[in-house]
């Protein structure tokens, strides 16, 4: 029914500029423009803030037009019928208006009408109206700011998704809301003009046809045809005063928790000494002469108690106490003192930080802003690896040079870099045809030679070969990789519980059996650790567990559960390095050097490490080291394939000298992967002459 409404009204509107209508539905029509008038104003003082009356510019155009169809009604009765049915021609309500509002006379109900429709047209519709143009100007000035706000609280994790859409949607509707508001009030103000030029149309044409048409005397034509007229605008502008006053309410309102009403009692009434000054300058006037006494003094009384029954907001608070009012003028000043120091101490686990020559990356508008590309960061790792990227605090750094930024975690700095605001990076991937000139660089996130270049040359360095990114690319790119390289120290206990919560809502049972009776949250914390340090994704957290909880019978040293974790997630650790054809580029040692590095192997409580002599070492990691510049040259992941009892300590040795190289375990292999030996790596035994430093066991 409801989707008929608006339709349906429409069609009644045209059918009362077409259709006579009987004077008893034309009082009632009047009526009803009255009342829907009243209800429109009352619904403008009580809404919170515009937006809850968004619906306002189009009832606007709707009840204009319906006035000014029954405009036209009331006029097509009152020259027809004026001159036989006399004062009742156009129904009772405009006979009232004409006769009892204005006493019978057309000169005062002219005055009165022309005072109504000034008072509409020239202060209430045309303030409405600058109001209304000024508003919509300012929103839209706001529109990028607010967005980038939006945008800037998602990547920080203040908002969620679902919060970041509806307030997006939120600005789109105060953007519309106060667009439509600025072209409605033309209606408005159209409206009045229309009023008036009607009112003068119906006088004239009431005159000649009752002077020429019907043989009345000018005198009784004038006084029958201009009373009604007068009446039938009276009718008409005050709802139409009505409904301006109700536009100029609702565009001049501010989100409040309250209503009109309760901000101007609230507002007006907070400050006692302005009633006292008001109930004094009330007695100074009743002091001039012939001024009536008894109404400034009822007035100035009143505002004298009233200014007296007011308690200041401190009393209130915390009356009753010795030095309560002091204190709580003292409250705010102590809790901004309190926030500062709280903020100081406190500890970002993400920040990043930009010279204010890089400001204008930041605020840059559009799909590719740094603001927008966190945000599709943090989802990345979140498909990538499994964990909730904390929120990434994004500050101007006044003394980092002006094109540096850097990134720090746990306020500590984890890297830093250089972007030229107004240049583009070419990046040489190894087959440049032709070299170009531009700014020579490293690109900061994998070390390649590039070149700084200007927005012009794009074209000319994409023909020669060169990778060509913006600025915030550059960032967000370092960003990316220092961030996943980091992975572990951004899983605290916090993020450890947000992810067992996860998939206790859809797996509570094994959540339920392993902690904390099985396993504490401090291990299951350490082997998820282990896991992103060897950047081996933690999304499947359910398998994660059902493998802890089946390993853990057997026991608890945290390289034999992690080892037992990476067997369970194989095909996905796996599936990382292989080829399209399924095959598996590693390195592998020969039978001699895994049983060389057996030898080296010391197993301590719960732990193993590597410990080879100096002479070993050094051939391991020159074998390690060619191998791995091997399979990057040849565009293969770097993995190292070894039996599963080296696996653990051969990772923790390499782990700082080489970090990026991959250590996979034999058992870690689905049956269906074919591994191609891209290297083998054999170091002869070596006479001991010392020891290196076993690598310290990771947290």
């Amino acid at each position: 029914m409801s989707e008929m409404l608006m339709p349906g009204l429409m069609i009644g509107i045209l059918g009362l500029m077409i259709v006579p209508l009987p004077t008893a539905l034309l009082d009632f029509l009047l009526t009803l423009n009255i009342t829907v008038s009243v209800v429109v104003l009352l619904t403008a003082i009580h809404v919170r803030r515009p937006l809850d009356f968004s619906v306002f510019p189009s009832l606007l155009l709707v009840t204009t037009l319906f006035r000014l169809g029954l405009n036209v009604s009331t006029t097509r009765l009152i020259l027809l019928n004026g001159a036989d049915r006399g004062a009742d021609a156009a129904g009772h309500i405009v006979s009232t208006f004409g006769n009892f509002v204005v006493g019978g006379n057309y000169v005062v109900g002219i005055v009165v009408f022309l005072i109504l429709t000034l008072i509409n047209f020239i202060v209430i519709t045309k303030g409405s109206g600058r109001i209304a143009e000024v508003s919509a100007r300012f929103t839209l000035d706001a529109l990028p700011g607010k967005q980038m706000s939006i945008d800037s609280d998602l990547a920080s994790g203040l908002v969620t998704q679902d919060e970041a859409r509806a307030k997006r949607a939120e600005v789109a509707r105060e953007t519309d809301f106060y667009g439509a508001m600025d072209g409605s009030s033309k209606f408005v103000r159209g409206d009045a003009i229309a009023g008036l030029i009607i009112t003068g149309i119906n006088i004239l044409g009431g005159l000649f046809i009752g002077v020429a048409q019907n043989g009345m005397e000018f005198g009784d034509a004038a006084a029958l045809y201009t009373v009604l007229t007068i009446g039938d605008g009276l009718v008409s502008q005050i709802p139409t005063l009505l409904i301006s006053t109700a536009a100029g309410m609702v565009i001049t309102r501010a989100a409040e928790e309250s209503d009109l009403g309760g901000q101007v009692v609230k507002q007006t009434l907070a400050n006692k000494s302005v009633l006292y000054a008001a109930a004094g300058i009330l007695g100074v006037l009743v002091l001039v002469p012939g001024m009536p006494v008894l109404p400034f003094v009822l007035l100035g009384v009143g505002l004298l108690v009233t200014a007296r029954r007011i308690k200041p907001q401190a009393e209130t608070a915390v009356a009753g106490r010795p030095g309560a009012a002091a204190g709580a003028k003292r409250a705010d000043a102590v809790k901004t003192e309190e926030d500062e120091l709280a903020e100081l101490i406190s500890v970002n686990i993400l920040q990043l930080e930009v010279g204010y020559g890089l400001i204008p990356v930041l605020n840059k508008a559009g799909e590719g802003t740094v603001v927008k590309r966190i945000a599709g960061l943090r989802k990345n790792l979140a498909r990538e690896l499994g964990i909730i990227l904390p929120p990434v605090h994004v500050r101007d750094n006044p003394d980092l040079p002006p094109n540096e930024y850097r990134l720090l975690i746990h306020d500590v700095e984890a890297a830093r870099g250089t972007a030229m605001p107004d240049r583009l990076l070419a990046m040489d991937p190894g087959d440049v045809r032709q070299k170009i000139q531009g700014i020579e660089t490293i690109e900061a996130a994998f070390g390649l030679p590039a070149l700084w270049i200007r927005s012009s040359q794009r074209t000319e360095a994409e023909l020669a070969g060169y990778t060509v990114v913006e600025p915030e690319t550059v960032i967000i790119t370092h960003l990316s990789e220092i961030i996943h390289s980091n992975a572990a120290k951004l899983l605290g206990r916090e993020e450890l519980g947000q992810l067992l919560e996860i998939v206790a809502q859809r797996n509570p049972k094994v959540v339920e059996e392993l902690i904390p009776n099985t396993i504490a949250h401090a291990e299951i914390l350490s082997i998820l650790r282990a896991l992103l340090e060897e950047q081996v994704s933690i999304r499947d957290l359910r398998t994660i567990l059902e493998a802890l909880a089946e390993a853990a019978r057997y026991g608890k040293a945290l390289n034999f559960l992690v080892d037992q974790v990476r067997v369970r997630l194989g095909p996905a650790i796996v599936q990382r390095f292989t080829e399209g054809d399924g095959k598996l580029h590693a390195a592998i040692f020969d039978a001699a050097t895994e049983d060389l590095l057996r030898g080296f192997v010391l197993r301590t409580e719960g732990d193993t490490a590597l410990a080879p002599d100096l002479a070993s070492a050094q051939a391991l990691v020159g074998q390690l080291q060619s191998a791995f510049q091997r399979m990057q040259a040849s565009g293969n992941p770097p993995v190292v394939l070894t039996p599963a009892d080296l696996r653990w300590p051969l990772r923790r040795f390499v782990s700082r000298l080489i970090p990026q190289l991959a250590v996979m375990s034999q058992t870690e292999l689905p049956t269906r992967v074919d591994v191609v030996a891209a290297a083998t790596l054999s170091v002869a035994p070596r006479r001991p002459a010392g020891r290196i430093p076993v690598p310290p066991r990771p947290n």
